[in-house]
């Protein structure tokens, strides 16, 4: 073996751990067949691949994550977390507004028209701007949560319209798969006639 890794890096440190099982032949079972049939099917590539499990010895795989766990010290979880406006921050809206986008434009109107309102009297600090700085804030908290549910919606939605168009191309192919196989009917029928 150590004939094949002269010119490579050494293994990494846990390759000691795992091992053929002794009296299998591995490189017979693995290449023989590639070289003998030509290209492996799918069935024989997770055959062989269940084999080799069978034949190596060594520690089991880790589990799956189930519900959270630390990825460079932040805490992650399986599902996203659902962002839900309490009745502080959820800024009630009217009802002539029924979509998101509308909603959306309007937020995002009054939240330019606070931040400009907030820059404009930045220069004297006084306590009406601390209010305009907690609306400021509860506007953006909204928008965000606009955002998120407009981001769910909008990759439900193009996923919807891609099975759409492929649905559609289908359909063009198979009727024009139908004119074709009446053309082709036709022209046998000709040929089977003037034959006789």
């Amino acid at each position: 073996m150590d004939e094949f890794t002269s010119g490579f890096p050494p293994p990494p440190f846990f390759y000691k751990n795992y091992s053929f099982k002794e009296g299998h032949d591995v490189e017979s079972s693995v290449c023989g067949h590639s070289a003998t049939n030509g290209a492996p099917k799918a069935s024989y590539v997770d055959e062989s691949i269940e084999d080799l499990r069978s034949r190596v010895v060594g520690p089991d795989n880790p589990p799956p994550p189930k519900e959270s766990w630390f990825n460079f010290g932040v805490n992650e979880h399986m599902t996203e977390e659902q962002y839900k406006l309490d009745s502080d921050t959820a800024i009630s809206l009217p009802e002539e507004y029924p979509e998101a986008k509308q909603q959306f434009k309007l937020l995002y109107r009054d939240f330019m028209d606070s931040l400009l309102a907030y820059l404009s009297a930045l220069k004297d600090m006084n306590a009406d701007s601390v209010s305009e700085i907690k609306r400021f804030i509860k506007l953006y908290i909204n928008l965000q949560h606009l955002l998120y549910s407009l981001t769910e919606r909008q990759a439900q939605d193009d996923v919807v319209r891609m099975l759409r168009e492929q649905l559609e191309r289908r359909r063009r192919y198979i009727d024009s798969m139908k004119v074709v196989l009446v053309e082709i009917h036709k022209l046998l029928s000709n040929a089977a006639l003037s034959g006789k």
